[in-house]
């Protein structure tokens, strides 16, 4: 998936027209979508053109409770 932004973990900067690629179910890779490794160029691409990545994010909240 690729979109405007990504922002990876707390202390780097964003990356601008970012990319990230899931296989399996995991995180691959993560980077600029024009560093995109050559191996990933066929895999289908969900575009969010105006949309943050925020990839590895876990939501947290839950209500455990009955």
């Amino acid at each position: 998936m690729t979109a405007e932004r990504l922002i990876t973990e707390p202390g780097q900067p964003t990356i601008e027209r970012g990319a990230v690629v899931i296989e399996a179910g995991a995180i691959a890779w993560v980077g600029p979508v024009d560093a995109l490794p050559e191996v990933y160029a066929t895999y289908p691409v969900t575009r969010h053109p105006r949309g943050t990545i925020l990839p590895g994010l876990v939501e947290t909240h839950a209500h455990l409770g009955t």
